[in-house]
């Protein structure tokens, strides 16, 4: 008697997406977080930075549930910040571009990504 195994479609989907994300770790910080503004408020941040350890540019991604002030600066290991991205005054949800790290030495640092002036998550990574 043979034994038969059958893939169930939602079994794969989960495969499938488990591969996705090792995939995109492989290429970028990302992620996903809750930041309470009060006891009854929160806002919903997600955040991309790309490459995984950038020469010249980080190219990112920040999307937040409510329109506020969201802003990321990179610090260097000494906690001294070396570069900041602040929104432009749009309203807007989500925010995408590019910053130039090209004057920033070889070492590790951290994205600290902000809202309304207080830190909300730290990313660590290494620039080449």
């Amino acid at each position: 008697m043979a034994l038969v195994t059958i893939a169930t479609p939602a079994f794969s989907q989960q495969n499938a997406n488990e591969k996705a994300i090792a995939h995109q770790k492989t290429l970028a910080h990302f992620g996903s977080l809750t930041h309470n503004i009060s006891d009854s408020r929160y806002v919903s941040i997600s955040y991309s930075f790309m490459p995984l350890e950038p020469a010249t540019s980080v190219t990112y991604s920040l999307h937040a549930s409510t329109s506020g002030l969201l802003s990321f600066k990179i610090a260097e290991a000494t906690g001294k910040t070396v570069a900041e991205w602040q929104p432009p005054a749009d309203g807007k949800y989500l925010h995408k571009g590019t910053l130039d790290v090209s004057g920033l030495k070889p070492g590790k640092y951290e994205y600290r990504i902000f809202w309304d002036g207080k830190l909300t998550e730290s990313v660590p990574f290494t620039k080449k």
